[in-house]
């Protein structure tokens, strides 16, 4: 009985090392086919270089111009607002961003007792070597977070102004939130001009 057992046994494990060997083997070649079908029709490995790319729609207001913004819709509905690359007041050196609206304590699924920012509403002030622009996200909802980071390092606005340098994240009522995709049109190749 003892024979047989062991004899299981040995079998068993032989069975186990030869599965995972073969399990080895089929992950690296799923892997490499993986990559070489990526590569056969033109594409990277990764289909994104970060979250912005994958989880926004990106949307830009005066697009180019020296007063360039942009608006970013997260898949779950937040909106991250901030300035855009080509802004004017990027291109000095910037030495302080001073919040203007600072969030209210929010609490649960629905935000209550956020802030509720109006279109024209300054969130703000950005001092670089030449002048004073308060920043305006230009839609209404409820104010969610103003970037921090920027009061402590205000070279995160020319360091990453899409990413890390963002201004403020902002949170519309459902139905709102698709009257302002219909105004944007279509994410990233729209260009509007809002004054």
């Amino acid at each position: 009985m003892d024979k047989k057992r062991n004899k299981y046994k040995k079998n068993k494990n032989e069975n186990n090392q030869n599965n995972n060997n073969n399990n080895n083997r089929n992950n690296e070649d799923k892997d490499d086919e993986e990559y070489d079908i990526l590569e056969s029709v033109g594409l990277k490995s990764t289909f994104y270089n970060d979250q912005v790319q994958r989880y926004f729609s990106k949307y830009y207001l005066n697009k180019g111009e020296p007063n360039e913004q942009y608006i970013f819709i997260h898949s779950n509905g937040i909106i991250m607002c901030g300035i855009g690359a080509n802004n004017d007041i990027l291109k000095k050196n910037i030495s302080e961003v001073i919040i203007l609206k600072q969030p209210m304590k929010i609490t649960g699924r629905n935000k209550h007792g956020a802030h509720q920012l109006n279109p024209n509403e300054y969130v703000v002030q950005i001092k670089n070597d030449e002048n004073t622009t308060n920043f305006c996200p230009k839609i209404k909802g409820k104010l969610l977070e103003v970037n921090q980071n920027l009061v402590k390092n205000p070279k995160l606005l020319i360091e990453s102004p899409e990413k890390n340098g963002f201004i403020c994240l902002i949170q519309q009522e459902p139905n709102e939130l698709e009257l302002l995709k219909e105004k944007l049109g279509k994410p990233e190749n729209l260009i509007i001009n809002i004054k």
